[in-house]
């Protein structure tokens, strides 16, 4: 039985998303300028297609911040995507997720393509989002809790506005607490946010 199940779909602009149950948008995410860490000395003219770190928030349908993701790029080592509340409290991250040598070794087999972790303010991974295999790429991956039982599924697909775009959905089968289910909605933008255009 399907408890609730969400969609992110890019309709526009590049990097701003919204996020619907059923057809329904309950949630638009854009791209945000992220914080001045004090490196540049003037405003970057070029930060809207600059990937070297983005940051999204996203907002409920009265335009009330619910949650943001920030992501910084580093090509030799993939870092997780922050996922904070709309009150500024850190709530977790995505981590890319491979499961150690067995992962690894699956990896190259094809049974599997890893994952994501979803993981609380402590730094506890929470949740998985595992991956069909290379070999099943277009099949449902599974979302499990962290003892290994599965809370659901989600799949990508190409987005309905664009081929070149990405659809994200999940659906969970078993109600999940906060902040579990705001980091569920945000993972799927956080693995957006970290697969290269």
């Amino acid at each position: 039985m399907e408890l609730m199940a969400w969609t992110v779909d890019e309709p526009q602009l590049r990097r701003d998303y919204v996020i619907h149950d059923r057809g329904v948008v309950f949630a638009r995410v854009e791209r945000v300028p992220a914080p001045d860490d004090g490196l540049m000395f003037y405003p970057n003219p070029h930060a809207r297609y600059d990937e070297t770190r983005v940051v999204v928030g996203a907002s409920d349908s009265e335009g009330r911040p619910w949650f943001s993701v920030d992501r910084t790029n580093d090509p030799m080592r993939p870092q997780p995507a922050l996922v904070v509340g709309g009150d500024g409290a850190q709530l977790g991250a995505i981590a890319v997720h491979v499961g150690g040598v067995k992962g690894t070794l699956g990896l190259s087999g094809g049974e599997s393509s890893g994952g994501y972790a979803v993981r609380d303010a402590q730094g506890e991974e929470v949740a998985f989002l595992l991956m069909p295999g290379v070999d099943a790429a277009l099949q449902e991956g599974t979302v499990v809790d962290a003892s290994g039982d599965v809370i659901g599924r989600f799949s990508v697909g190409v987005s309905v506005y664009e081929e070149r775009r990405r659809r994200y959905g999940v659906r969970l089968e078993h109600a999940v607490p906060e902040p579990l289910q705001t980091l569920l909605v945000a993972s799927l933008i956080g693995v957006e946010l970290m697969i290269p255009f």
